[in-house]
């Protein structure tokens, strides 16, 4: 197991087998023999492509990462956290997209089953957020920092636009900019999603992972 010392990830520790895992008995590990099991970087994509088309199929983008960014995929740990990271090169430097690896005995579980169907697989099955570092942006939020717009909204100062803003409470927030802009996806129809934003109104009744792909197509930087 070597050390990371990135430029993002501190004293995490790249993992090359289920043995050197810390407490892998917490971690829905199904996948993740099959993916130490890949022999170089193009074996790594192909598997992480196939997770995204049984579990997430419409999160297009994800293809689009590591067909144009990718320089490698490793299996991290820190003392509390599985992560598999995706160390990706611009023309600019290099950047990074984690994703976690799902607990077993989610104390998050309650929420989970009340999201949409469409995400159920992702969260419990493939990855707990996937997402730019840091700061958690411009991909999927970890199911801990999912919240209710009705959260959000009573957390954080929006315009006017939200003063009388109805069923907020139907509303998950699934996706954060980085900045001052969340996408959101309705409880009961994740045929309904929308944006909003601090300073202006809400786009509404848009295709959910048409949004999410585009948002994060617009954040990647120059290849």
């Amino acid at each position: 197991m070597n050390p990371i010392n990135g430029k993002f990830l501190g004293n995490y520790r790249i993992i090359d087998s289920v043995n050197h895992i810390v407490n892998a008995s917490n971690y829905n590990l199904h996948y993740i023999e099959g993916f130490l099991a890949c022999k170089d970087l193009s074996q790594k994509i192909g598997f992480m492509k196939s997770l995204q088309l049984k579990l997430l199929p419409g999160l297009d983008i994800h293809t689009i990462v590591l067909d144009n960014y990718a320089k490698d995929l490793l299996l991290i740990q820190n003392e509390h956290t599985l992560f598999i990271y995706y160390q990706l090169q611009a023309d600019d430097g290099e950047f990074g997209y984690m994703g976690g690896i799902p607990l077993k005995q989610n104390e998050y579980l309650s929420k989970l089953i009340k999201l949409p169907a469409l995400l159920q697989p992702f969260f419990l099955d493939w990855f707990n957020g996937w997402s730019c570092i840091p700061g958690y942006s411009f991909g999927l939020l970890p199911i801990n920092y999912v919240q209710t717009f009705e959260t959000l909204l009573a957390k954080q100062h929006f315009s006017d636009d939200y003063r009388n803003f109805e069923n907020a409470a139907d509303w998950w927030v699934v996706m954060y900019n980085g900045i001052d802009s969340y996408i959101c996806l309705h409880k009961d129809d994740e045929s309904k999603s929308m944006a909003v934003f601090k300073d202006k109104p809400p786009i509404r009744n848009k295709d959910f992972f048409e949004l999410l792909n585009n948002w994060i197509q617009m954040s990647l930087p120059e290849k």
